[in-house]
C-alpha cells in the first residue's frame, strides 16, 4: 500500500485517516513521525508554511484554510446540485446513491446543517415529483442525517412495497397503488366512497378525456398534462396536489370527500391520512370493491369503448364529405384558425385546438379553449361532429364521446379523414417546391379563372417603384390611425396594386374585394402566396396554368431584392459619410 499524496482533491480529514492507516500498517506509531510523513506528501502546488505545524491538527486546520480546498467544498456542491436519483427498476442502485450523496456532503462540509442537505437531497428526486413531494413532507421534522438516510430508505422501500404489491394481481392491473397506513388500514374507507356511483361512473370516465372539473371552469391551460383524481364520494374529477390542487380544495371543502382514484395508474389516496391506501383481505373494502370494479371494466373497456366509437348514428347527417372537397382548398393554410375568435379579435389565437365542423367545414376552437366549437354545435341542427386538424380524431358532441371509423361503420369519417389528410400533404409540398418549375402541381392545382381579370401586370409593373416593400403598411390602417401595424401580414391586390391587411388582421383586404369589381386576388408579401377571394382558396401557378400568378411573384420578388440593395448601400453610404 502506498501513501497519498495531498494535492486538493480529498478531504484533509479523510486524507489524514489514510495517512494513519498506512503508518499503522508500516508500525509507525508516534505523531511526530505520522506529521513529517503528511508533510512530505503534500503535493507542491498547495503552499502552505510548514515551519509552525507541530502537530496533526494543526496541519488539517492549515490545508482547511487554503484556496484549494475552497475549490474542493465548492465542486463538492456543484456535483450536489447536479447529482439525480435514478430509480432500482431503471437500473439505480440506493445504497451506492445514498453513500455517494453522504459523501458529497461530508466533502462540502454540510453534513451539521441539516436544511442545507435537505435542499439538495430533495433537488436529486425533482425527476419524480410524486416521489419529491412525498419524501419533502417526511422529512420536515427530521434534524439529522442518520434521520433523513433512515427516513429515504423508509419511503423507497415503501414504493417499491406499493407497486409489486401481489404480483398475480400485478400481471392484469399493474399499476395499482395499495399504500399505507401503520396497520394497513384507512378509517374513512366506509365514509368516503360510494360503489353506486361508481359503477353508474365508471365507464365513461374510462372511455373519455376527462378533465378537472374546477380548472375546464377556470379555463386553466395545459389540461392535457394533468394528472387527474376521481373522487370516490362524489365521481367528479380533479387535478392533483401537484398540479393545481383541486383535489385537495375538494376534499377540504366536502365532508367526507377524503379519498380518491387516480384515473391514470389507478392509486388511491386519502387525502385525510396523506397516505395511500392498503387493500387487504379484511380491511377497507369499499376500496378492494373499487378494485374489482376497475378490474371488471378493463377488461372489456377497450371492447365496449370501440364498439360505442363504431356505433355513432349522428355520422351520415352531420358529415358532408362533398362541401368538404368543395372547401377544403380554401384551408389549405397551415395556420387555420377559429372563425368565431377571429371575428370576436380573441388573443393567442396560435396556441388554439382546432376542430373542423364536417358539416358545414367551419373551424372552431376546442371545448378547453373559448368552447366555439360546443357554441356552434349548440345553434345548429345536425352539426353533430367535428374532426381534430391536428391529431384527425372525430368527436361528437351529441354522443359525448370521440367517433372511430371501421371496415363496415362510420365510413364517412374515413373519407374526411382521408381527404383533410391528402389535402394537408398537398399544403405542405405545394410550399416547400419551387411552384415555378413543377410540372407535377398541373394534376393537383386547379385553374382559377379569376386570374386573368384579377392580375394586371401591366399596372403591376408600373405602381410597384412607389412601394418601399420593408415598411409596407395597409392604406385602410393607416388612414385610420389603427395602431400595432408592424404586426400585420400586408396582402398587395394584383389588379390595383393597394396593400391591404389579412383576415386574420383588421379584414381590409375583404372589404377591398367586396368593394370593388374583379380585385379577387390578392398577394403575400411575405410569403408570395396568392388568394383568391371569389374561390376561397390559394391560388398555385404551375407550367400550364395560374401564369398571371407567377409573373406577378417574379415581379414583386426582383422588386423585393431590389428594396433590400438599395437600403444595404444607402446603410454603407451613411456610415462612409459619417466616418
Amino acid at each position: 500500500m502506498k501513501p497519498p499524496n495531498y494535492d486538493g482533491t480529498i478531504h484533509p480529514d479523510e486524507w489524514i485517516k489514510q495517512i494513519r492507516l498506512f503508518c499503522q500498517l508500516k508500525k509507525i506509531t508516534t505523531n511526530r513521525e505520522i506529521l513529517g510523513i503528511c508533510k512530505l506528501l503534500i503535493n507542491s502546488n498547495i503552499n502552505i508554511s510548514q515551519d509552525n505545524i507541530y502537530t496533526i491538527d494543526n496541519l488539517i486546520k492549515v490545508l482547511k484554510e487554503n484556496p484549494f480546498h475552497a475549490m474542493f467544498k465548492n465542486t463538492a456542491k456543484r456535483k450536489l446540485q447536479y447529482m439525480k436519483y435514478v430509480e432500482e427498476k431503471d437500473g439505480g442502485d440506493i445504497v451506492r446513491f445514498t453513500r455517494d450523496f453522504c459523501s458529497l456532503c461530508y466533502d462540502a462540509e454540510i453534513n451539521e446543517e441539516i436544511n442545507e442537505v435537505k435542499k439538495y437531497w430533495k433537488e436529486t428526486l425533482s425527476n419524480n415529483k410524486l416521489l419529491q413531494k412525498e419524501f419533502s413532507n417526511k422529512i420536515e421534522n427530521i434534524e439529522s442525517m442518520d434521520e433523513l438516510v433512515e427516513k429515504f430508505d423508509e419511503v423507497i422501500s415503501e414504493r417499491n412495497q406499493i407497486i409489486n404489491h401481489n404480483s398475480i394481481e400485478a400481471e392484469e392491473f399493474p399499476s395499482i397503488f395499495l399504500g399505507s397506513t401503520k396497520n394497513g388500514r384507512c378509517n374513512h374507507a366506509k365514509t368516503s366512497i360510494n360503489i353506486e356511483k361508481f359503477k353508474s361512473k365508471i365507464l365513461s370516465l374510462i372511455c373519455s378525456d376527462v378533465k378537472c372539473v374546477a380548472c375546464v371552469n377556470n379555463r386553466t391551460k395545459e389540461l392535457s398534462k394533468q394528472a387527474i383524481w376521481l373522487c370516490l364520494a362524489c365521481c367528479k374529477p380533479h387535478c392533483s396536489r401537484n398540479d393545481e390542487r383541486h383535489g385537495v380544495q375538494h376534499s377540504e371543502e366536502n365532508e367526507n370527500h377524503h379519498i380518491s382514484l387516480d384515473l391514470k395508474n389507478f392509486n388511491v389516496w386519502c387525502y385525510k391520512c396523506e397516505r395511500y391506501v392498503f387493500i387487504s383481505s379484511d380491511e377497507n373494502q369499499g376500496i378492494s370493491q373499487v378494485q374489482a370494479i376497475i378490474q371488471k371494466y378493463q377488461r372489456d373497456a377497450k371492447m365496449e369503448k370501440q364498439d360505442m366509437e363504431n356505433n355513432c348514428k349522428h355520422v351520415e347527417e352531420s358529415v358532408n364529405t362533398r362541401k368538404l372537397e368543395k372547401k377544403m382548398p380554401s384551408l389549405l393554410d397551415l395556420d387555420i384558425k377559429c372563425v368565431t375568435c377571429v371575428n370576436n379579435n380573441a388573443r393567442k389565437l396560435t396556441e388554439q385546438t382546432i376542430w373542423l365542423c364536417l358539416a358545414c367545414c367551419k373551424p372552431h376552437c376546442s371545448r378547453f379553449d373559448e368552447r366555439h366549437g360546443i357554441q356552434h354545435y349548440e345553434e345548429n341542427v345536425n352539426h353533430n361532429i367535428s374532426l381534430d386538424l391536428k391529431t384527425l380524431k372525430a368527436w361528437c358532441y351529441k354522443c359525448e364521446r370521440y367517433v372511430a371509423p371501421s371496415l363496415d361503420k362510420n365510413q364517412g369519417i374515413s373519407k374526411a379523414q382521408a381527404i383533410i389528410r391528402s389535402y394537408f400533404r398537398r399544403d405542405v409540398r405545394m410550399m416547400e417546391e419551387d411552384t415555378e418549375n413543377s410540372s407535377t402541381l398541373d394534376f393537383y392545382n386547379p385553374r382559377c379563372k379569376h386570374v386573368e381579370v384579377s392580375v394586371n401586370i401591366k399596372k403591376l409593373k408600373k405602381k410597384l417603384p412607389d412601394l418601399t416593400f420593408l415598411n409596407i403598411k395597409c392604406i385602410t390602417c393607416v388612414n385610420n390611425s389603427t395602431r400595432e401595424l408592424s404586426r400585420q401580414a400586408i396582402w398587395l391586390c394584383l389588379a390595383c396594386c393597394k396593400p391591404h391587411c389579412s383576415r386574420f388582421d383588421e379584414r381590409h383586404g375583404i372589404q377591398h374585394y367586396e368593394e370593388n369589381v374583379n380585385h379577387n386576388i390578392s398577394l403575400d408579401l411575405k410569403t408570395l402566396k396568392a388568394w383568391c377571394y371569389k374561390c376561397e382558396r390559394y391560388v398555385v401557378p404551375s407550367l400550364n396554368k395560374n401564369q398571371g400568378i407567377a409573373k406577378a411573384q417574379a415581379i414583386i420578388k426582383g422588386y423585393l431584392r431590389k428594396d433590400t440593395e438599395i437600403e444595404e448601400d444607402d446603410m454603407e453610404n451613411n456610415l462612409s459619410f459619417n466616418f
